[in-house]
């Protein structure tokens, strides 16, 4: 099997070939699927998708950037004081 979805991640790519074959189908269709969805609501425009998804990314990242601070901030306010020992 050619994969054909080496560009979402090395990770993803590495998680793929390690499922059964008919998993990893279901799994690429799930992405076939979702991808014409994104096209059809972007009018057929694949730049206009891509942007879209970009942009969406780029939320998704600052959402996290965010979270990470709060959690880094919340384990330093928790941190001992001292040594136990």
């Amino acid at each position: 099997m050619i994969l054909r979805d080496h560009f979402f991640s090395n990770n993803l790519c590495l998680y793929v070939v390690r499922m059964s074959r008919s998993h990893t189908r279901s799994l690429l269709d799930a992405y076939e699927l979702a991808i014409d969805e994104v096209v059809a609501a972007c009018d057929g425009d694949v730049r206009g998708a891509l942007r879209a998804l970009m942009l969406v990314n780029e939320q998704l990242e600052q959402r996290l950037e965010r979270m990470s601070a709060q959690l880094d901030d919340q384990s330093e306010n928790h941190r001992p004081r001292g040594l136990l020992h």
